[in-house]
């Protein structure tokens, strides 16, 4: 109609959004707060660790990981404090880079991030409420891409000035 077309269309259908809800069961034997679920250890090898923890107390599915990506500690040895604030930068043109493109996974309840830790480390973390593993590698796989790309592929020239100059004020 023509009032629709003065509007604009509307934006496909988020894909992602959970259709069809029903109540998971619920364990009655399940750890009561402020007692929780023991995560057990799933695999330790050279890469490190990885646990799993499954609380059935709430019922319904949803997935919390973090990884963390260990770089090395030469780094810091030999560029000093610049180290963390180039790797602060990066992590934030990453974030720049993925913000739009993690928007229907953000409305349909989910989350994801690449965040700092001690030093020049990264961790990647995934939330949310629909854990189909479809859907979560998708979400993956958009926070994981600029980790495998050239820093210019995913960051325009205006865009590092931006996130330069806000690092700059940050630490004066």
């Amino acid at each position: 109609s023509e009032s629709t077309s003065k509007l604009g269309r509307l934006p496909p259908r988020n894909k992602y959004i959970v259709s069809n809800v029903k109540v998971g069961s619920i364990d009655a034997g399940s750890p009561i707060f402020p007692a929780l679920p023991q995560p057990t250890v799933l695999k330790n090898d050279k890469f490190g660790k990885l646990y799993v923890g499954i609380d059935k107390a709430f019922g319904d599915p949803y997935l919390h990981a973090s990884v963390q990506i260990k770089t090395s500690g030469k780094l810091m040895d030999k560029m000093g404090p610049k180290a963390r604030v180039l790797a602060n930068i990066l992590v934030d043109s990453i974030g720049e880079s993925i913000s739009s493109k993690k928007y229907p996974f953000t409305v349909a309840g989910m989350g994801a991030a690449v965040s700092l830790g001690k030093g020049t480390n990264l961790y990647v973390s995934l939330s949310g409420k629909k854990a189909q593993k479809t859907t979560y590698n998708a979400l993956l796989d958009i926070v994981l891409r600029p980790l495998k790309q050239e820093y210019n592929h995913y960051t325009s020239r205006a865009t590092f000035k931006m996130i330069k100059a806000a690092t700059m004020r940050y630490y004066k």
